[in-house]
């Protein structure tokens, strides 16, 4: 009788087991999140309504096709490359974030260059003007941008230049690395850098800007191109902004940052690099958007099937349970 019931005990306990196997209920679908990183631009600084953000423009567009796509906002005003490359390594809930995101942006190196020309600045008129929240109008003068130009091409100064050009790419390299490592199935969408004096009334200012924008945009395209991936895409803000300044940025308020039309014209720039034909028939299938129909809930068949399932382990656990309470009283009458 005791061996009838130990068996009997153990047929049901492996039909269990294969039952839960055979029946797993559907894993939840993940649900596609846009991470935009970097700086003041990323962050939407000079916007008084956020949602005139590109971030959040681009969101809107994003959602048109995905309506149930979230989005986060990591930029950060002052952010350097170096800033923002040392919050993708160490930061981690970012890091959680970048790892789970559909697309990424970025926005970077604007900081980079104000540091090169206040440094310079302050190097011709003697003022500091790192913490300038505008741009300084004396700086603005005719006569002291073309002393800005001639100190940045002078031998000591290029050198200089040289070696920053050199570190910024290194960390614009190591970006790219760390990000394609954390997540290789995000679409990555970069930004060239744009001239905030382009087009407007300071064309001195501005060739002194090109100066280093120019060659540092030339890094950043050089680091996407040599990805090789359809993954890892490019916009040339610079080129939507040039020759524009006066309508796409602040500068007649002595502002960098972009017009509430500059926000949109690089949400809908970083749209259309992002849908444009070659993309959408480059992608993998396995990297494209999860779109509405794609992510619907799980069937009433589905939900029928895991109820039943639900029922039927209940059902064999008391049975369990019974068989193993007799097994206990013949154990006691031994």
């Amino acid at each position: 009788m005791k061996r009838n019931l130990i068996n009997s005990i153990l047929i049901l306990f492996f039909s269990l087991t294969l039952t839960g196997n055979l029946f797993i209920c559907p894993a939840a679908k993940t649900v596609p999140t846009y991470v935009a990183i970097g700086d003041s631009i990323t962050q939407g600084t000079g916007m008084k309504e956020k949602e005139n953000c590109f971030v959040n423009q681009f969101t809107k567009l994003l959602q048109d096709d995905i309506p149930e796509l979230t989005s986060y906002n990591y930029g950060k005003q002052g952010d350097t490359i170096t800033d923002t490359l040392t919050k993708v390594r160490e930061d981690k809930e970012l890091r959680k974030r970048l790892s789970n995101a559909t697309y990424i942006s970025i926005t970077t190196g604007g900081n980079d260059i104000l540091k090169i020309a206040s440094d310079t600045a302050k190097n011709i008129t003697h003022t500091n003007y790192r913490k300038a929240k505008k741009i300084p109008k004396y700086i603005k003068n005719e006569n002291v941008a073309k002393m800005i130009l001639l100190y940045l091409q002078k031998g000591s100064t290029k050198e200089k230049l040289n070696d920053f050009l050199n570190t910024f790419t290194e960390n614009y390299h190591a970006l790219l690395e760390e990000l394609i490592a954390l997540n290789p199935n995000a679409i990555i969408l970069n930004q060239t850098i744009y001239n905030p004096a382009s087009g407007s009334e300071y064309e001195s200012l501005a060739q002194a800007i090109d100066y280093v924008t120019v060659k540092m945009n030339a890094v950043i395209s050089d680091e996407v191109y040599e990805q090789d991936s359809e993954r890892i895409l490019l916009t040339d803000t610079y080129a939507l902004f040039k020759n524009q300044a006066p309508r796409y940025v602040r500068i007649m308020k002595d502002d960098i940052h972009p017009t509430k039309e500059g926000h949109q014209l690089i949400a809908d720039s970083l749209y259309e690099t992002l849908y444009s034909p070659k993309v959408k028939e480059t992608i993998a299938s396995d990297t494209k958007p999860v779109t509405s129909e794609e992510s619907e809930p799980i069937s009433e068949t589905e939900t029928d099937k895991v109820s039943s399932v639900t029922v039927l382990l209940s059902i064999g656990t008391i049975a369990f349970l019974i068989l193993f309470i007799r097994l206990l009283r013949e154990i006691g009458r031994e």
